[in-house]
Order: C-alpha cells, then structure tokens, then sequence
C-alpha cells in the first residue's frame, strides 16, 4: 500500500485513471512548489508516517461520541425545545444538541438572537441539568456594523486588498475576515470566547475553514488577497509580507 501527502495550499486537481499496466494518477496546483511524501507499508504504518508529518490530534472526551442532534433551520428556541421534548418521549438518548446560525442575532458571530432565542440562559440550564451539551456555530466573519469591526481595523486583524480590509458579502452581509496568520489575531479572536458567552456545557462549532463570499466569482476570497504576516516558527519572529 502506498500513499502521497501533497503540501500545496492552492487550488488542487486530482485526476485517477487506469489502463491495462497501472493506474494513473495525475495531480496539478495552480501555484507553488512540488512538495510531497510518498509513504509506503500497511494502512497503521501509513497513517503513522502521515502524522509523523502532521502531528496527532488530541484524544477526544469520551462523551463527544453520544449521538448529535444537528439540523439547519432550528429557528427558535421553542423549535429546539420541542426537539428535546421529542427526543426524550421516544426515548432517543442523545448528548448534544447544535444550534446552526440561526440562532445568532443577523447571523453574526459572538452574537444571540434575543427575540427568536429569549430564554437562551435556559435552554443552557435544561440541558446541563442533564448532562448534556450545547455546540454553538461560529463562522469567522465579521460584518462591518459588528462591534468588533472597528477594533479589528485599527489593529490591523483583517484580510487586505488594495491596502484595505476586504469586504465581501456573506450570511451576516458585508462582511470582513480575520487574518489568521496573524499571531496578534489568533490571540484576539480566541479571547472572544468567554465564559459568559460560552459556558462549561456550551462547545464551539469553527465552521467555514474556507470563506464563503457571494458576490465573488468563485464564492470564496479573491486571489489577490493580502494576509498582513505570518509567523516565523524556527526564530520566533513575525515577519511583513
């Protein structure tokens, strides 16, 4: 068995074809270097030598493989207590319920929508008197009328295009997208999950790890976008792109 680990972060095709000899495989980036390892043995050793690369992920809590009730278009609080209601009258155990973006107020992050979620304090309550859990959608977008728009601005925290942050269009509306390859930013954006907001029974869903922009052509970011610096691992240092 054999396997390639292709390290390329532009757009990618992958083309599999056989003929009577071997199989085929063809893999084209739009940019950047021919980077890869081939790694070759059982399926175990395989999967060793990828996270050998890549690192492994943390061992997760035993409870986060009961069973997740997650449904767009929960609208309402009263639409996921009856979910709960009717989960539990049928005798469906589960342990975590996600709220999708409906339940932010204009579909903003940090955000909750006090008029169709008005008792949210509560429904955080029902659930944790039963050891169970809530899961609410981030999505990292900030639109331009949130109150951490401004502050993102003049620290420099956002995505550029033509020296500018870019604003695009997404669920919120215009919108703007944090620079993640800003150390300063991962610090800021990680601060907002505070315990008010995010209580011991009440998990994150970081949705959108690739930005979705509606009025771009491909629906995501231009290509010409700017990420302010990235990080200097080896000598500790940020560096200005």
């Amino acid at each position: 068995m054999a396997s390639i680990f292709w390290m390329n972060p532009t757009e990618t095709i992958v083309n599999i074809s056989q003929n009577h000899e071997a199989k085929i495989v063809k893999l084209m980036s739009e940019s950047g270097f021919i980077d890869f390892v081939i790694s070759t043995g059982t399926f175990p050793q395989i999967m060793k030598s990828y996270t050998n690369i890549i690192g492994t992920p943390m061992m997760p809590p035993l409870y986060s493989f009961g069973y997740h009730q997650s449904r767009w278009g929960y609208q309402t609080q009263e639409a996921v207590e009856q979910v709960i209601s009717k989960l539990d009258e049928s005798n469906i155990p589960f342990d975590f319920i996600l709220l999708d973006i409906d339940h932010l107020a204009n579909q903003s992050p940090f955000t909750i929508n006090t008029t169709a979620f008005p008792h949210f304090d509560q429904l955080v309550q029902r659930l944790n008197d039963h050891n169970r859990y809530l899961i609410r959608i981030t999505d990292p977008h900030i639109p331009v009328d949130h109150k951490l728009a401004q502050e993102g601005i003049d620290n420099s925290y956002f995505i550029l295009n033509n020296s500018q942050p870019f604003v695009g269009e997404c669920w919120p509306g215009k919108s703007m997208w944090p620079d993640f390859l800003n150390p300063k930013v991962v610090d800021w954006w990680g601060s907002q999950f505070n315990q008010n907001s995010f209580p011991e029974n009440v998990w994150i869903w970081n949705d959108m790890n690739e930005p979705s922009v509606f009025n771009s052509l491909e629906n995501t970011m231009p290509r010409d976008n700017i990420h302010k610096c990235r990080h200097d691992v080896k000598n500790d240092k940020r560096i200005e792109l």
